[in-house]
């Protein structure tokens, strides 16, 4: 999803929230996996909202009407054709779950409103489907109104494959269908370059092969999200020390998530990268020149990041970026993969284990360590890199 589509996203987003009547909720439609629900959950932490997300099939009727409760209506008793001496009791509806937690969100005072992602419109079915009509026209669903800070952002995919079969007029006439593909350059600047090693550049070199044509056959197909799997399945096995297994077993581990010809190309690609041997050039201190080295391979020498964990390990590592720091895609690289990694312990609650890790992301960027230095306009050259290239700082 490019930026213009995020931009226009953004500016609907707002003007609901400021209640202009701009005609209906935008629906965005397109493929499985490409980062739809993903985008507005970025969207909604960017414009400081909560993030509510629904799925449609997910939801029973009874979600979306209430619970019935019942009240004396002594006023009905002359239509009462039991014609007993009891008070004839009224049906009196509760605000329905959906209205409850929006309005609950919307009303706290942590954030300014609430992004009410409708998810899997495509697959809505008879039961919920005359509610959708109320909220997505009315913004209301039985007596209860949502409140003025919620917005209202549908997604759903647009294929048969996917289960796509139509959307009745009603629904149409009460949205904005907003169609969208697949920015590969977007994606990989935003999510891509934070996967797993492997996979980032297995992709950066082969970017025709993300999106592969949907199946409902039993063989996978690759989408962003299907990737997006296989590189946490990949870092847990790392994490239990299981590397051997890995290689030993890449092809089976791929296959579960993209399809068998991807899978076989993804392990030849792994196993190249294991035959460089990286981990042996940071234990040997190896100083090389990343400008005599193929675009992929400076991007595959970016993964000693893994290995920097002693402070001696990040004096090395100063030695090698001063020695390539005209080489911006083997030092951007880098850069990401440091912070990308500095991040994942930090998250573990394990960075203790990674002192070399720890001083160069906290100290080189800031240059005040006395251990490792860069000059200013090392420095300099190193930030610019990053900024132009990965936009993460």
């Amino acid at each position: 999803m490019d930026k213009k589509i995020k931009k226009y996203l953004k500016l609907n987003i707002e003007a609901q929230l400021k209640n202009f009547d701009i005609g209906g909720a935008i629906v965005i439609a397109g493929k499985p996996g490409i980062g739809k629900t993903a985008t507005l959950k970025m969207l909604a932490k960017e414009l400081d909202l909560h993030f509510l997300h629904i799925s449609i099939p997910e939801l029973t009727p009874e979600e979306l009407s209430g619970i019935p409760e019942f009240s004396k209506a002594p006023e009905l008793k002359q239509y009462n054709l039991n014609d007993d001496t009891n008070s004839s009791l009224a049906t009196i509806w509760s605000a329905s779950q959906l209205i409850y937690r929006a309005n609950t969100l919307a009303n706290s005072s942590n954030k300014k409103g609430v992004l009410l992602t409708i998810d899997d419109l495509h697959k809505i079915n008879m039961a919920t489907a005359p509610y959708l009509y109320s909220l997505l026209g009315e913004r209301k669903l039985g007596e209860f109104l949502l409140d003025d800070r919620v917005a209202i952002v549908g997604a759903m995919n647009d294929s048969e494959e996917a289960g796509f079969d139509g959307l009745e007029s009603p629904i149409k006439d009460r949205i904005g269908i907003l169609k969208v593909t697949f920015d590969f350059d977007y994606w990989y600047k935003l999510i891509g370059i934070k996967l797993n090693p492997f996979v980032s550049s297995f992709l950066k070199t082969r970017p025709e092969l993300i999106i592969e044509e949907e199946s409902t056959e039993i063989e996978q197909f690759a989408t962003p999200r299907s990737w997006t799997f296989l590189s946490k399945e990949i870092e847990y096995i790392f994490s239990v020390s299981q590397e051997e297994f890995f290689f030993d077993n890449v092809f089976m581990i791929a296959s579960q998530k993209i399809s068998i010809e991807t899978s076989r190309e993804f392990a030849k690609h792994t196993l190249y990268i294991k035959s460089l041997d990286i981990k042996n050039i940071v234990e040997q201190r190896k100083v090389f020149n990343a400008k005599t080295l193929k675009v992929l391979d400076q991007i595959i020498y970016s993964f000693l990041i893994n290995y920097i964990d002693s402070l001696d390990d990040a004096k090395y590592l100063v030695k090698l970026l001063k020695k390539n720091i005209a080489v911006e895609n083997f030092v951007g690289s880098l850069i990401v993969e440091a912070y990308n990694r500095y991040q994942r312990l930090v998250a573990n609650k394990s960075i203790q284990n990674s002192q070399g890790l720890e001083i160069f992301v906290d100290h080189i960027l800031g240059n005040t360590s006395e251990d490792i230095h860069l000059s200013e306009e090392e420095s300099g050259k190193l930030l610019s890199v990053v900024t132009k290239s990965f936009n993460l700082f």
